[in-house]
């Protein structure tokens, strides 16, 4: 009797084998997958079906919407892939309807608190992570996937790897070139990782560890309040995107920074607009014809057809 742990394995690892997974990336995928696994039991594999969706969701719950989404999308996946397999008949996720996320509120940082994180930090390794999240946009996992020659200090450009192993170019901003420029200098290394451990120091710093060493730094300087006040490395991210679109007006340009796949994620980056800023949108438009309102115009127009 095959039950689904032993897919599980097989799964991660024909896709890891095909290239469609990394390792580090499997690590997340596996544990919704165990998860469902569990919910399953110790029933054979062909006996999933919508009700093990159903109770296996039922024990997400109290997940917020956007992790229930993610981990629903890697469980049909897998249940597609055990389809394929012959393991099961149909598609026990095809009864589910999207769950609905909402809209998402940008949590950018003012350039107060920017200022105070910096002004807080404890050496040049986190000057170089803080200014390539806010200045660049770059996300940790790219951080952490960087090495010393993705940075061309003539050309003033960084090679980020980002999701799905998607490579892009992005311009480094002399700020951001200065900082990074004196962290080099000081490890006096020309290969491997940009970012290194201090015990190991031809080791690099997993996404997970930047991550945590970006709240407590967010902490220490008093930006971050609490353990789940919605402030974090990616708020970094919302703060440099809204910057440089209310610098530029360009769209497009801020959806090549962030790498994004599409448009509609970058606009979501966006921080609200203030109610000056939608004045000064609204403000200074007269609609008004050489002689007259263009609005009586009209009006005069409808009342001679009426007329007629």
């Amino acid at each position: 009797m095959t039950t689904i742990h032993p897919l599980v394995a097989q799964y991660l690892k024909e896709r890891i084998g095909l290239g469609r997974l990394s390792r580090s990336s499997a690590r997340h995928v596996r544990y919704p997958l165990l998860s469902f696994a569990a919910a399953h039991g110790d029933r054979p594999v062909h006996h999933i079906g919508p009700t093990t969706v159903d109770r296996w969701l039922m024990s997400c719950a109290h997940l917020a919407p956007a992790t229930r989404r993610n981990y629903l999308s890697i469980v049909r996946g897998f249940c597609r892939w055990l389809q394929r397999q012959g393991k099961i008949k149909g598609d026990p996720t095809a009864h589910l309807e999207p769950i609905r996320q909402p809209r998402p509120v940008p949590r950018c940082l003012s350039e107060v608190q920017i200022a105070a994180l910096i002004a807080s930090l404890p050496d040049l390794r986190a000057e170089v992570v803080i200014w390539l999240m806010v200045g660049c946009g770059v996300r940790c996992i790219e951080i952490a996937r960087l090495g010393i020659g993705d940075y061309d200090p003539h050309g003033l450009t960084l090679r980020l790897t980002g999701k799905g192993g998607h490579v892009r170019v992005i311009p480094v901003p002399t700020e951001v070139a200065s900082v990074l420029d004196r962290y080099i200098s000081s490890t006096r290394a020309n290969a491997g990782p940009l970012l290194r451990s201090l015990k190991h120091t031809h080791q690099g710093i997993t996404a997970g560890t930047l991550s945590q060493y970006v709240s407590r730094w967010m902490a220490e300087a008093q930006v971050k309040r609490g353990a789940h006040d919605g402030i974090s490395a990616h708020s970094l991210r919302h703060t440099c995107a809204t910057d440089v679109y209310r610098r530029s007006l360009n769209l497009a340009a801020v959806q090549a920074m962030l790498g994004h796949a599409n448009i509609a994620t970058t606009s979501r980056y966006l921080g609200p607009t203030n109610i000056e800023e939608l004045r000064d949108a609204m403000g200074g438009r007269d609609y008004r014809a050489p002689h007259a309102n263009v609005f009586e115009l009209g009006r005069q127009r409808s009342d001679e057809r009426r007329a007629a």
